[in-house]
């Protein structure tokens, strides 16, 4: 992966965060540490039991990871339902802030 690790001591490891919103449009920033070792399973599987309110899978026939809101409904009016920080969002897993597709049912796909 094309991320900026961070070294300490022994280890390696890469930040980021994913920001979402309550029913009543307040921020939800949930922050994530990925360290060099982790596989995406455990990775995706980590952000997808977080607070932060999605689904993460990876699509092994598109070879994408998608992120869905597990409410459904318009909780940031004029802006990014989901956003998101850090290389290893938006440079390895290639999710970007860049507008989102058209709500499904309430459900926002992230598909680079």
């Amino acid at each position: 992966m094309n991320v900026q690790y961070i070294t300490e001591g022994e280890g390696r490891y890469t930040t980021g965060s994913i920001t979402t919103f309550t029913t009543n449009g307040e921020e939800v920033k949930n922050s994530f540490i990925v360290r060099d070792g982790q596989t995406m399973n455990q990775v995706l599987q980590e952000i997808s039991r977080s607070n932060a309110g999605v689904n993460v899978f990876y699509d092994s026939f598109s070879d994408k990871v998608s992120v869905t809101r597990t409410q459904t409904g318009s909780f940031n009016p004029g802006g990014n339902e989901i956003l998101f920080e850090g290389d290893f969002f938006t440079r390895a897993l290639k999710l970007s802030n860049d507008g989102e597709p058209g709500s499904q049912g309430g459900r926002m796909p992230y598909l680079p």
